[in-house]
């Protein structure tokens, strides 16, 4: 079993080397481990810190699991919609946060390079159906 990342690691690190801008974490894990987001946070400072959320997108639905990412002060996650959600395989949702130090406009602009002209509706709906 992996542990999540902890506090004093990514504060380690830090010192280590000073000129590390932002902060990449996997949680939860794949065995649903948390790591202490809120507490990584405060040791970054104003660094990034992006979270790895494909096994926790079900923590925004639960009111016991206040772990996840946007709740934390993270600037952005990733959540697949098939690993805890039940949705279709090829589906993900990127999250930033309203106060986040990676711009919105550049995220959009690189999804629209990325993205196909030709929608499949039968995914967009999966997703709709996810989150209502």
């Amino acid at each position: 079993m992996f542990l999540p990342v902890d506090v004093q690691t990514v504060d380690e690190a830090i010192k280590r080397d000073p000129s590390i801008e932002a902060i990449y974490i996997t949680s939860p894990t794949y065995d649903g481990l948390c790591a202490d987001l809120k507490g990584i946070k405060k040791v970054i400072g104003d660094r990034v810190l992006v979270v790895d959320e494909a096994h926790g997108g079900a923590c925004y639905f639960n009111p016991y699991m206040k772990h996840n990412a946007m709740n934390s002060g993270a600037d952005m996650s990733m959540i697949s919609s098939a690993k805890s959600l039940g949705g279709i395989n090829a589906l993900s949702f990127v999250l930033t946060n309203k106060n986040s130090k990676i711009s919105k406009n550049k995220v959009t602009n690189a999804y629209k390079l990325l993205a196909t002209t030709s929608r499949s509706w039968v995914l967009y709906t999966d997703l709709e159906g996810i989150i209502c």
